[in-house]
């Protein structure tokens, strides 16, 4: 046995010699080239791998075995031969890159397929209305809120929004600006104007204004609170269901001095919401009018429920950011506020003996359809008994899942049209090659049982021409 320790083409040579009696003979085999040794293996990695256009990936070059020269092909008819390129690609699709190095003595190459995947850029503008309760003599705000949903920026922007003609508006404001240029606001009859110029694509907000209103005391309990808003731009959009809100809650009326309320109000007596709904909540406490003295101490404790993404908690606003402070026990998801000597008068001219917290925060994204959120909260003022918020129980919503499965089923890898492409998902699934199903309702092709080779006949007939006829994804 020998060992052969670097990279070469050996020729090996076998010589024998026979010794026997008077007999002395010898001969030899000589097989040139017959080993061959070599070290060259060709990969690479690449970011990112998955963008919108222009998309710009940096290749980086992991062989092994020193090559010489590189020559790369990026799938879009562009090549290099530099060993670490940059490559910037123009178009959506899905691109296969294949990588041939060489040095003296051989080549290698390898190839990833559907590598590299661009989507196209899309600008999709959307504005979103809440409100805290709105209570006859207490004063409460409007928020609106402007963010680009798309992957582009959206030109020219202008939010508009029409207050409830029932209230007094005492105060303007933004409480943060992450897109667009905030400049002020014009009044055209009954509507704000806010030119917002560009906005570029954005998380849960892109910025958020404030209307701090006053609902006259005069104001019937039950009256609806209409407030319109609407989001334009000059740039042409993927989606326009999201350009206008509309917001109807009506004014309530209670002897309770705490509560606690959650927007989106949901829809029907279930309270249903979108799992991808962010909830703000509000807790609101006063010191009512009969009182004798101030509250020196308020204390707030809110247990937030299992199924609530905690670590998407944001703290918002709160009345007396002075006198109070709030502390989050990430293990146990309980919020906790105190206000040391915040010196809450007897409510005798709202809102001076009025105060708040706020914050929001997201439901957990793989929640089943029909699971309920519940919270409450509960307050004390100095050393007397603890109450609740809501009294009469806990504020619920009811989280609906939408469907992945949009049309008919087949769109395995949800890229573009029913193709091979999805054909080779799921193959790779089924034979335990390594692909995750995104959306196991669009691989189930003929919509019965499991994702098994049942399905997999299917495409293949559907794709061939065989007659098989995408059913539409299950309701």
């Amino acid at each position: 046995m020998h060992t052969y320790l670097s990279e070469g083409i050996y020729t090996v040579k076998l010589r024998v010699r026979l010794l026997l009696d008077d007999c002395d003979q010898s001969d030899s085999l000589t097989k040139p080239a017959y080993v061959v040794v070599r070290d060259l293996d060709a990969r690479f990695a690449a970011a990112p791998t998955a963008g919108v256009e222009p998309l710009t990936v940096q290749f980086t070059d992991s062989s092994d075995g020193n090559p010489a020269s590189w020559n790369w092909s990026f799938g879009d008819g562009a090549a290099s031969t530099v060993q670490h390129p940059s490559h910037v690609y123009n178009q959506p699709g899905l691109y296969d890159v294949k990588l041939r190095i060489a040095n003296a003595l051989f080549t290698d190459s390898t190839l990833k397929s559907s590598y590299i995947r661009v989507d196209t850029s899309y600008s999709d503008v959307a504005t979103t209305l809440w409100q805290n309760q709105a209570r006859p003599g207490f004063s409460f705000p409007i928020y609106a809120s402007w963010t680009n949903l798309g992957t582009r920026s959206a030109e020219y922007c202008s939010l508009k929004v029409q207050l409830p003609a029932q209230v007094i508006l005492q105060s303007v404001d933004t409480t943060g600006v992450i897109a667009g240029n905030y400049t002020g606001y014009t009044v055209v009859a009954d509507t704000f104007v806010f030119p917002l110029d560009a906005v570029a694509p954005t998380g849960y907000y892109g910025g958020i204004v404030r209307f701090q209103c006053y609902v006259p005391v005069e104001v019937p309990i039950g009256t609806v609170l209409v407030t319109r808003a609407w989001l334009s731009t000059s740039t042409v959009e993927a989606n326009h269901v999201n350009d206008d809100a509309l917001l109807e809650v009506a004014v309530v009326g209670s002897w309770d001095p705490n509560d606690k309320s959650a927007t989106p109000a949901g829809v029907g007596l279930q309270k249903v919401i979108g799992v991808q709904d962010r909830l703000n909540y509000l807790v609101e406490f006063e010191n009512k009018a009969q009182a004798t003295a101030e509250a020196i101490y308020v204390r707030v404790v809110d247990t937030l429920d299992p199924d609530f993404d905690w670590g998407s908690l944001v703290m918002g606003e709160m009345s007396h950011p002075s006198k109070c402070t709030w502390t989050f026990d990430a293990f146990k998801g309980i919020i906790e506020w105190f206000c040391d000597s915040i010196m809450l008068s007897p409510n005798i001219v709202p809102p001076q003996g009025e105060g708040y917290f706020s914050y929001s925060i997201s439901p957990k994204a793989d929640l089943p359809g029909g699971t309920e959120l519940t919270n409450r909260a509960h307050i004390r003022f100095d050393f007397n008994p603890w109450l609740a918020a809501p009294e009469d129980g806990p504020v619920v919503r009811t989280v609906q899942t939408p469907s992945c499965c949009a049309g008919t089923t087949g769109n395995v890898n949800m890229f573009g049209i029913v193709d091979l492409s999805d054909l080779s998902s799921l193959v790779s699934y089924l034979t335990g090659g390594g692909y995750v199903l995104s959306c196991p309702e669009e691989a189930n092709v003929n919509a019965v049982g499991i994702v098994d080779l049942a399905d997999l006949s299917a495409l293949v007939s559907y794709l061939t021409g065989g007659g098989y006829v995408l059913p539409n994804c299950p309701q």
